[in-house]
């Protein structure tokens, strides 16, 4: 059984309780925490209702979850309340809902410099990434806008070069289009004092998909008896696969890009529709735009898994690319996934309870 820390923290993270879950002092009955990439994990704590460390519950404040000596969740409160039911004290609840770093992203605009229309970087796409994080979020953000408790890991240059304009988008925004169209990952990972915004190029784990050849193939299928359950959907409903982007410009002077994916449109047939791309002006970044445009409305299609409990850090984690494979209705499904988000949830007893959750890659 893993064997869990959770401190509270102060703004400065200086440590003010360890919410405990053992023997007379226990303080919580139910934990749950979501690691993912490219968004914003969300942890929920269920205080026990007579704890005395509610009182040091406070928003702005910030939990430290150490699972076996290893940081696997840090975040600010932003909410927290009581419900009492009919049945209280039996039904009567106090919780504490976090969200972990990446919230910052979504504090955070990209703000053009003086005189100019837009932010716009070239480069490697995971140090473009840095870079908006680090002069919109970071140390390099004008007054009053950097973080404290933020860091930047240094630069790779291990992706491709891509350029990218923004002009008053979400910060969260942007490194997501960033990650679709650079072919990175990126997370605000936890230390014992803030975060560092960290980007992995292709993967962020280990390949152990099905015939890898370098690692501990995983793969999920009822036939290995590592699932509870499995489910598997085809979703053309909101696909497109022609885009007409529109630039800059007005009625007939107005710029207009057409893209299209051409093996979509022969499996589903043409499906149009009109992107506009106001903001921006060169050819090539409405051809970005448009083509990320595509990829956020392609065909989706997911097999998915519950797994057994036992095989997270052991045989398989966060970042991890997987395979899951099912012989069901006369067909053979399968597809290699990557694990882009953990959910674990913890009760008194002390059992993990962890779902992993899969994209096709």
């Amino acid at each position: 059984m893993a064997t869990y820390q959770v401190w509270l923290l102060n703004s400065d993270y200086s440590k003010r309780a360890l919410l405990a879950n053992t023997g007379q002092n226990r303080t919580w009955e139910r934990l749950y925490y979501r690691q993912v990439l490219e968004n914003i994990g969300a942890c929920t704590i269920d205080m026990v209702p007579n704890s005395d460390k509610i009182d040091d519950i406070a928003a702005g404040r910030r939990i430290l979850i150490v699972r076996n000596g290893t940081i696997v969740y840090g975040g600010i409160i932003v909410r927290h309340g009581w419900d009492i039911g009919e049945n209280a004290p039996a039904d009567e609840t106090y919780t504490v809902n976090v969200l972990d770093h990446a919230i910052y992203a979504d504090w955070r605009i990209v703000e053009p410099g003086s005189g100019d229309s837009h932010d716009e970087r070239t480069g490697a796409a995971d140090d473009i990434a840095k870079e908006y994080v680090y002069y919109h979020a970071g140390a390099g953000a004008g007054a009053g806008r950097p973080f404290s408790d933020l860091s930047v890991e240094a630069d790779a240059t291990a992706a491709g070069s891509i350029t990218v304009q923004s002009r008053y988008d979400k910060l969260i925004t942007v490194l997501q289009k960033i990650a679709r169209h650079g072919d990175i990952n990126w997370r605000f990972a936890p230390t014992t004092s803030g975060c560092e915004f960290q980007t992995k190029y292709q993967k962020w784990g280990t390949d152990r998909t099905k015939g890898n050849g370098s690692s501990d193939e995983v793969v999920f299928t009822a036939d290995r008896k590592n699932v509870l359950g499995m489910s598997y959907a085809l979703d053309t409903s909101e696909h497109y696969n022609y885009a007409y982007v529109g630039g800059q410009g007005e009625e007939e002077d107005r710029t207009i890009v057409e893209r299209s994916d051409a093996t979509a449109i022969s499996n589903y047939g043409r499906r149009e529709r009109f992107v506009d791309a106001r903001d921006l002006s060169v050819t090539s970044s409405l051809q970005d735009r448009g083509d990320a445009w595509l990829v956020e409305h392609e065909v989706l299609e997911a097999l998915s898994c519950k797994p057994k409990p036992g095989g997270w850090k052991s045989d398989w984690d966060l970042g991890d690319h997987v395979t899951v494979q099912a012989d069901r209705y006369g067909r053979t499904f399968t597809q290699d996934a990557e694990i882009y988000a953990v959910a674990v949830e913890i009760f008194a007893n002390g059992v993990e309870h962890v779902t992993p959750e899969m994209r096709a890659v």
